[in-house]
């Protein structure tokens, strides 16, 4: 069993999206309990804590009629994400640096962020599983928040592009699959 959540725009849909609790409580539990979880852009924002639109002063996005609220989420991550904030479109370049769901530490990939929002109100322990050579990501050039087996970024990965990925979240999957659950 793994899980994964594409990129999308969460905004335009945060209020169903917080409506649907038993959902959003589905998707923590299963976080909690180690299973393999990668989302990618808009998979990211759905699994932090909240997300906040029509923020007064944060800059301009595609969608004026935006309201201006906050919407509970998955809360799996860490953090608030926030829209309007600088557009991000780009192609990245990143390397893990540590044992992931996606791959081996040390493992290189390139791929493509686009974004129209920022993650804040994220602890100073976070931890990540990608440092990038070119792109934006997260926080500092790293991207790949990771909670347990649960791991979301801004970039969007290609198969093509980083060969390891299927293969690495179906092992994932695997060795979830095999353990003794509760």
């Amino acid at each position: 069993m793994t899980g994964s959540i594409s990129g999308g725009y969460p905004e335009l849909f945060a209020g169903e999206l917080e409506a649907n609790e038993s959902m959003r409580q589905d998707i923590k539990m299963a976080s909690a309990s180690g299973m393999p979880i990668y989302a990618e852009c808009g998979g990211l924002m759905y699994l932090t804590e909240k997300i906040s639109t029509g923020v007064p002063g944060k800059g301009t996005y595609h969608d004026a009629s935006m309201p201006e609220s906050t919407y509970s989420m998955v809360g799996a991550l860490p953090g608030h994400t926030i829209m309007g904030q600088t557009r991000v479109v780009s192609y990245n370049i990143g390397t893990l640096e540590r044992d992931c769901i996606i791959g081996k530490k040390g493992n290189s990939f390139k791929g493509h962020e686009f974004h129209h929002s920022e993650i804040k109100e994220i602890p100073e322990d976070a931890e990540f599983a990608i440092t990038l050579s070119r792109g934006t990501g997260i926080q500092d050039d790293r991207d790949g928040l990771i909670s347990g087996n649960t791991l979301g970024s801004y970039a969007h990965l290609h198969g093509v592009a980083y060969r390891e990925l299927a293969g690495s979240l179906v092992k994932a999957a695997s060795k979830f699959r095999d353990k003794d659950l509760p």
